[in-house]
C-alpha cells in the first residue's frame, strides 16, 4: 500500500517494493536508463535498482524535504565531521538530488555562519556546465567556506556490491564482471567537458576493467595538457589499480584518493568472497602509489564508511583487516608519516586547498586539538585519539 525504497548504504543500490516501482512508472518492460540499471529475474522486475542513472527516477517522485530539513540535515554531516578533526570535506556528487541549487543551500547556511567545516563541491557532469553555469556555479566561484571546485563522473559501481566493473567475473559469479556506467567515448566526452570548461575532474572508478577504461580516457583527453594545467585530476576510490595503473596515471599527472577503509571494514570477505585473495592483495594500493610518484588522499566516502580520518590513516599504515585481524598484503604498507601526510597536507593540496593542510605562518589556521599527537603515538593507538576543538581560522569551529 506504501511506497518503500532503502538505499544501500554504498549508495549504489536502491532497493524498493511495488508500489515505489508503481509511482515511478517503472514496468518490465521499461528499458534500463543510461548510467543505471533495473534488475530482473526472468524477465520480471527483483526491486533491485543499481546506480544514479536508475536510482534518480525515484529521487524524482519521493516526498522532498523543506529547505529546513535539508539544512539541519547538512549541518548535522558537517558537526559529524567537525567532531572527528575534519576541517574541509569534499561534497563529491553535487546536485544529484535538488540539481544546481544544492549550491546555493550551502552558501545560504555559510551566510548564515552555520558552517562548522569548509566544504568544495563536486558537480554531477550528467548535468552539463550549461545548467552549473546559468546556475551561477563555474570552476572556482564561491569563497573560502564553500567553493564549486570539481566536476564528478561515475564509470562504474560497488566492488562490495559486485558491480564495480571487473577484467575476470566475481567469485562464485561466472557471469557477472560488474558493468560500467557508460563505454569509453562517453567517459571521454565527460572528462575532456569538464577539464575544457576548467574544473578539476573526480572520476570514480572501482573495478580493474572500469581502471582501464577510465585511465585511457584520462590519456585520450588530456593529450599533451597535463604539463600546461594545475588541474590535479583525481580517480575516486582507485580500488584495484596496479602499479601499470598508478605509472600512466603519474604521466597524465591524474592523482588517487582511496577510501582506505575497504580494507579494515570488507578486507576479509572481498579476500574470501567477492574478489579471492589475488585480487584483493590490490585493493587500495598506497605503497604502490607513492612509489610511482602520485600524492594520494585518504577519504571516508561517507555514508559508505564512517567519517574517522585517523582510523583511515591507520588503516594505510597497517593494512589489518577488522574481520580477524589479519594484514592484507603487507607490502602495500606505509610509513605513519605518509600516511598522516594523506589527511592533512596531500589531502589539502588534492582539493586545491594550498593554504591549508599544515601549521605554518601564512596558511589559515584549520586544525584540531586532540587528546594525544599522532606523530608521537603508536600507530595502533591512532584510532581512539579524541577531538577535543576543531577551529577554522583559529576560532573554535566545534567543541565537545
Amino acid at each position: 500500500e506504501l511506497p518503500v525504497g532503502v538505499l544501500n548504504a554504498s549508495m549504489h543500490y536502491l532497493y524498493v517494493n511495488s508500489k515505489a516501482l508503481e509511482l515511478a512508472g517503472i514496468t518490465d518492460e521499461t528499458p534500463d536508463p543510461p548510467g543505471g540499471k533495473f534488475y530482473r529475474e526472468n524477465g520480471r522486475l527483483t526491486g533491485v535498482v543499481g546506480e544514479s542513472g536508475a536510482i534518480l527516477k525515484f529521487m524524482a517522485v519521493q516526498p522532498q524535504r523543506s529547505q529546513e530539513q535539508l539544512m539541519a540535515g547538512l549541518i548535522d554531516i558537517m558537526n559529524k565531521a567537525a567532531s572527528v578533526g575534519v576541517t574541509s570535506m569534499r561534497e563529491a556528487l553535487t546536485g544529484a538530488i535538488l540539481g544546481p541549487g544544492e549550491v546555493s543551500v550551502l552558501h545560504q547556511l555559510n551566510a548564515a555562519k552555520r558552517l562548522p567545516v569548509r566544504i568544495s563541491t563536486a558537480q554531477h557532469a550528467i548535468l552539463g556546465n550549461e545548467a552549473w553555469a546559468s546556475a551561477g556555479v563555474t570552476p572556482g566561484s564561491g569563497d573560502d567556506m564553500v567553493r564549486a571546485v570539481a566536476w564528478k563522473v561515475l564509470s562504474d559501481g560497488s566492488n562490495q556490491g559486485r558491480s564495480g566493473y571487473l577484467r575476470e567475473h566475481y567469485v562464485g559469479q561466472p557471469d557477472n564482471r560488474g558493468h560500467a556506467n557508460m563505454d569509453i567515448e562517453q567517459c571521454i566526452a565527460l572528462i575532456k567537458a569538464g577539464h575544457d570548461a576548467g574544473w578539476q575532474v573526480m572520476t570514480h572508478a572501482n573495478g580493474d576493467a572500469a581502471l582501464d577504461m577510465v585511465v585511457s580516457a584520462y590519456e585520450q583527453a588530456l593529450g599533451d595538457q597535463p604539463s600546461t594545467a594545475d588541474r590535479r585530476h583525481r580517480i575516486e576510490h582507485c580500488s584495484l589499480a596496479s602499479s601499470e595503473h598508478f605509472e600512466r596515471m603519474a604521466r597524465v599527472a591524474v592523482q588517487p584518493s582511496f577510501l582506505m577503509n575497504h580494507v579494515y571494514y570488507w578486507g576479509r570477505v572481498f579476500r574470501d568472497n567477492i574478489l579471492g585473495p589475488e585480487r584483493a592483495n590490490e585493493l587500495d594500493s598506497v605503497a604502490s602509489a607513492l612509489a610511482a610518484g602520485l600524492r594520494p588522499s585518504l577519504h571516508s566516502d561517507y555514508s559508505v564508511s564512517p567519517m574517522q580520518p585517523l582510523l583511515s590513516a591507520r588503516t594505510a599504515a597497517q593494512r589489518k583487516m577488522r574481520d580477524g585481524g589479519e594484514v592484507l598484503n603487507p607490502a602495500e604498507c606505509v610509513s605513519p608519516e605518509a600516511a598522516l601526510k594523506a589527511i592533512t597536507v596531500d589531502a589539502a593540496w588534492q582539493i586545491h586547498a594550498d593554504d591549508r593542510g599544515t601549521l605554518e605562518v601564512g596558511k589559515k589556521a584549520d586544525y584540531a586539538l586532540l587528546s594525544a599527537n599522532p606523530w608521537e603515538s603508536d600507530v595502533s593507538t591512532w584510532a581512539d585519539i579524541t577531538v577535543h576543538e576543531t577551529r577554522i581560522d583559529g576560532s573554535v569551529a566545534w567543541s565537545s
